[in-house]
């Protein structure tokens, strides 16, 4: 592998250790993740079967609250180089798919790693918010999304340090019955995790459309472009009816006399007058700020304040909007 793949590599790694915890992206998906490491080293097609393989056991797969999931980039990323330095093309995407696992179980700590750390960062963004630093807020965050990008780009170029020849050299060597129990266990992996996307997604509402998708799925001759076009058109079928349901439900509601006999009180005009005078507005500049930033809301996220600094790094623009004096209010706005 040349310099310059190796570098494009461990940016994407970097890249995708960040949208592990921010999740805007998509770039930490496994299909995203090992189709664009396949792209920078010229192994495209084993790429793009191994992230397939990766997605369907990473639909399950979900940061809760503090309960953070299996890492889905560490995952994708690491199996994804050792295909791509073990040479063996498609042939290797099974035992691939079977390292996955237990690389994603490892990046589950390196993630409790750099979201304890990310305390820090915010501790020292409280600091800077008391000397009303703006810069020192966004600093600090900005650290704290890059410790995640960190966390999957270094086990990315210790795995490219690795010469190539050693890691065929050692998927080779192992035994006929080890190679073929991976391939089965990642089979089954598979299926399991596209049940317990099922199982999440098991409704009254839902369950006719597996049940036709499994007939239909069943018919030969039909191109998985004409499977595709069927489920788009069937998504679009469930969102019409339920636009339609909705708006008969938001009918019969105002229909309920009690409902439309309800008051509210208005406001004066002289008090209309001061609100329109005394009013700051948002211009559209500001209004994308905010929203830009707010795709960064997750990068501080730590187990002391969650995303509390990623809340105060996305109002920013719109804070500093609002203050009349900008250096005798920078302190109490922030």
């Amino acid at each position: 592998m040349s310099v310059i793949s190796m570098v494009l590599v461990v940016i994407v790694a970097f890249l995708a250790g960040m949208e592990g915890v921010l999740d805007e992206f998509q770039f930490h998906q496994p299909l995203v993740a090992c189709t664009l490491i396949g792209l920078v080293t010229g192994q495209l097609v084993p790429c793009i079967i191994l992230g397939g393989s990766l997605q369907m056991i990473a639909l399950g797969w979900a940061n809760i609250g503090a309960a953070v999931a299996p890492d889905a980039a560490l995952a994708a990323v690491a199996s994804a180089i050792i295909l791509v330095q073990g040479g063996q093309g498609r042939a290797g995407v099974d035992t691939a798919i079977a390292v996955a696992i237990p690389l994603a179980v490892a990046g589950l700590f390196l993630t409790m790693i750099v979201r304890t750390l990310s305390v820090i960062c915010v501790h020292q963004m409280d600091a800077a918010a008391a000397k009303g630093s703006f810069k020192g807020v966004e600093a600090w965050h900005i650290i704290a999304v890059c410790l995640q990008g960190i966390r999957i780009a270094i086990p990315a170029a210790a795995l490219l340090a690795i010469p190539s020849s050693a890691v065929a050299a050692a998927l080779n060597s192992m035994p006929a019955w080890l190679t073929d129990g991976m391939s089965i266990g990642g089979g089954m992996v598979v299926a399991v995790g596209y049940a317990m996307v099922i199982n999440m997604m098991a409704t009254r509402e839902v369950w006719p459309f597996f049940a036709i998708g499994f007939v239909i799925a069943a018919v030969s001759d039909l191109t998985l472009i004409a499977l595709g076009a069927l489920g788009i058109s069937f998504g679009l079928i469930y969102l019409e009816l339920k636009k339609t349901a909705e708006a008969a439900m938001a009918t019969a509601v105002t229909a309920i006399p009690a409902i439309r006999s309800v008051t509210f009180s208005k406001t004066t005009n002289k008090e209309d007058r001061n609100m329109a005078e005394n009013k700051i507005q948002l211009s559209k500049k500001d209004r994308l700020a905010v929203c830009w930033r707010s795709t960064f809301l997750q990068g501080s996220w730590n187990y002391e304040r969650m995303q509390n600094g990623g809340w105060c790094y996305a109002i920013i623009p719109a804070i500093k909007k609002t203050l009349q004096d900008k250096r005798k209010n920078d302190t109490a706005a922030l």
